[in-house]
């Protein structure tokens, strides 16, 4: 089955200027699925209070930024609102999780669903290459990005460690500043490990380590590890932690979402009453779908610890 996961704002953004933008928007939609042959379409939304926990890492993480823009859509409340009805009576799944930003929920589901789907991502968010791998590619509108293509683009960089690449080079348009200004493709150049095996971020701090008498760039990126795990871990959609928390819940609410052809609805807080009365998501099951920042407490506190105590 190949399946469409769709960044909602990403797309809703696009169609600034539209006379009629949620007709635009299913039309899209629409336009996409016949001609990249989707078999699903699933559609994920900015949650509540979606930045509030990464700032804990980064205080200035999208400062300044906004989930709806009122000075590209007018009345944008009321627009979302058509578009999210509209999908709920075309019977397509839509996300929207209280703390969790669209890209997040979007890496959740890439690595719950059974690796026999085959996944396209739909968005021009370059934060989505980390997801990018066999079976997985980011589509833009224009072109397609695929595991191959990736690495002719980016100086044969694994697409597993372009998450490293970007905490190096920090992210702009997030308020994420980079450790070095250095071009992406000399640090790919000078750290080939990169390019070689896929590798954790504390790997890659071990790697640098031993590597900063001789190399100039590995020595600057070590002195400031510390910074470089936190915008690993603000920039980090989770990918690894999902495989860990896939329960039988979990795998009946894909099997249900991928099979089910009857009108629900998924977004917002319904999506607990929709599954509690089907017997197959439960209150338990619905915190455990949000439990991604949780995993990234566990992850992200004790390697600080470690970091501040010169274990790495």
């Amino acid at each position: 089955m190949l399946l469409l996961l769709v960044d909602g704002f990403n797309l809703l953004y696009r169609l600034k200027g539209k006379e009629n933008i949620p007709e635009s928007y299913i039309e899209y939609l629409a336009n996409i699925s016949k001609k990249l042959s989707i078999h699903k379409i699933l559609v994920c939304w900015e949650g509540e209070n979606s930045t509030k926990k990464k700032r804990y890492l980064n205080n200035s993480y999208k400062s300044g930024k906004r989930a709806i823009n009122h000075d590209i859509i007018e009345d944008p409340y009321a627009v979302l609102n058509k578009i999210k009805h509209i999908l709920e009576i075309l019977n397509i799944p839509q996300f929207e999780i209280p703390y969790c930003e669209a890209d997040d929920v979007i890496a959740r589901l890439v690595h719950l669903f059974d690796k026999k789907n085959e996944i396209i991502i739909f968005s021009n968010d370059g934060d989505f290459k980390q997801l990018i791998g066999d079976g997985v590619s980011l589509y833009s509108g224009k072109s397609t990005i695929t595991r191959d293509s990736f690495r002719e683009i980016h100086w044969g960089l694994l697409p597993e460690n372009y998450l490293i690449l970007k905490a190096i080079t920090g992210d702009v348009s997030d308020n994420i500043k980079p450790l070095i200004y250095i071009s992406k493709d000399r640090i790919i150049k000078e750290l080939p490990v990169l390019k070689q095996y896929k590798i954790s971020i504390e790997e890659f701090i071990k790697y640098i380590a031993e590597q900063q008498d001789t190399n100039k760039i590995a020595k600057k990126t070590y002195n400031k590890r510390e910074r470089l795990l936190s915008n690993y871990f603000i920039m980090d959609l989770g990918a690894d932690a999902i495989t860990l928390r896939l329960s039988d819940n979990n795998k009946k609410m894909i099997d249900f979402i991928l099979y089910n052809h009857s009108p629900c609805n998924l977004y917002g807080e319904s999506i607990r009453h929709e599954f509690n009365m089907m017997g197959i998501f439960t209150q338990n099951g619905y915190e455990e779908f949000q439990n991604y920042f949780v995993w990234k407490a566990e992850k992200v506190i004790p390697l600080f610890m470690r970091l501040s105590k010169g274990a790495i």
